[in-house]
Formats: structure tokens, C-alpha cells, sequence
């Protein structure tokens, strides 16, 4: 019972050395160096070169009687485990905790580079946003600006407009006054040639130079007074 129970103890201590546990320095939450499996096969093994050493001396131990315990092989075999234990250690602690040193930096390298891009990303967004902004309110700007300059062709095209018919009202108007002024000296001279026939006939004979401005000069002022 006392050797099965030790065999399960050796198990049970090669296992937890290997399995990643902090008995060999190893971080805790690292993969199991070794299964479990193997760790038991290495356990096994030295059962066995404890139960053959217990069997060489097979008589004395049932002579002595079950619950007694040869410290002597005891001894020797523990010492020969952690012998083993250190050879272990010695020659496989050292490439795999590289190993594990070089994965846990891989990680944290992975983890850093993702951080450095996210931190990157959000920078890039931000920008974007900003020049989104900007190119929004340079839109409405022009946009104004577009409203204004068209407000002002539309008053400087209106006032030209007003100008131009002013200018062309005012033309025609003196245009007009023109023709009249004109029509009305021609008129005034045809009332008078057709006045001075109708007086030349009515007296019967022509008139002198003087009697014709006279009888002009009249005629002027009678057409000239207001009606």
C-alpha cells in the first residue's frame, strides 16, 4: 500500500514539474511542458526501479512486515529522483523557457503592434472627420459666396438695365422735342406763306417788302400767343 502510494506521490510530482507549474520557474498560465501522459511514464519508471529495489529485498521486507519502510532505499531513490529532476532541468529548462520567453514576447509584440495600428486607426479617423468638417464648411462658404456675387450681378445687371432706359427715355424725349420744335417751324412757315396768299388775293395785288415783314411779323405773334 505504502509503495503504491509513493509511486502515485512520484507521479504526481514529475507531472506538476513539467505541466508548466511554478515549481521550475515557469509562468502558470503557460502550456504544460510535458502531457501528462509522458509525465506518468516517467513516473512509472521510477516506481519500477523502486519496486525492483524493494523486490532484491523481498524477504527482509516481508519480515519486517508491511507497514514497515526501508529508509535506506527510500532515501536512495529520492535522491535519484531529484538527481533526475535536475538533469531534467538542467538540459530542458533552459531551450524551452527560451521557448516560452520568445512566445510570451511574440504575444506581447502582436499585442503592442495591435494597440500602435487601433491607436493609428483612431488618429486616421479623427483626421478624416476633421477634413470632413473643414470640406463642409468650405462647401456652405462657396456656397454663400455663390449667393452673394449672384445677388450682386443681379442689382449691377438691374441698375445697368435702369440706366440703359433712362438714358433711352431721356434720348427720345429730346428726340421728340426736337421733332416737334421742328414741325412746328414748319408749320409756322406754311401758315404764314398760305397767310400771305390768301392776303395777297384778297387785295389783289402784291404786297411790298415791307408790307410782306409786317404782315409776317403779325402772323409769328398771333401764332405765338397762347390759345
Amino acid at each position: 500500500m505504502i509503495r503504491h502510494n509513493f509511486s502515485y506521490m512520484v507521479i504526481f510530482f514529475v507531472w506538476l514539474t513539467f505541466s508548466g507549474s511554478t515549481g521550475l520557474g515557469l509562468e502558470p498560465e503557460a502550456s504544460p511542458i510535458v502531457s501528462k501522459d509522458v509525465a506518468e511514464n516517467i513516473a512509472k519508471n521510477i516506481a519500477k526501479n523502486i519496486e525492483g529495489a524493494q523486490a532484491s529485498h523481498g524477504g527482509e521486507h516481508h519480515e519486517a512486515g508491511l507497514l514497515d519502510i526501508n529508509w535506506g532505499i527510500l532515501i536512495s531513490q529520492t535522491l535519484n529522483f531529484f538527481v533526475l529532476l535536475f538533469i531534467l532541468k538542467k538540459f530542458l529548462y533552459g531551450p524551452i523557457n527560451e521557448v516560452l520567453i520568445d512566445r510570451k514576447k511574440r504575444i506581447s509584440d502582436n499585442i503592442q503592434s495591435a494597440d500602435t495600428k487601433l491607436a493609428e486607426a483612431n488618429d486616421l479617423k479623427s483626421q478624416y472627420e476633421q477634413k470632413l468638417g473643414t470640406i463642409t464648411d468650405q462647401a456652405y462658404q462657396i456656397k454663400q459666396q455663390a449667393i452673394g456675387e449672384a445677388q450682386l450681378a443681379k442689382e449691377e445687371i438691374l441698375g445697368s438695365a435702369k440706366n440703359q432706359a433712362a438714358s433711352l427715355l431721356e434720348k427720345a424725349n429730346k428726340e421728340i422735342l426736337r421733332e416737334r420744335q421742328k414741325a412746328w417751324v414748319e408749320l409756322r412757315e406754311e401758315v404764314v406763306r398760305l397767310s400771305l396768299l390768301a392776303a395777297e388775293k384778297v387785295i389783289e395785288k402784291s404786297l411790298d417788302e415791307k408790307t410782306h415783314h409786317d404782315l409776317i411779323k403779325n402772323m409769328i405773334i398771333q401764332l405765338e400767343k397762347p390759345q
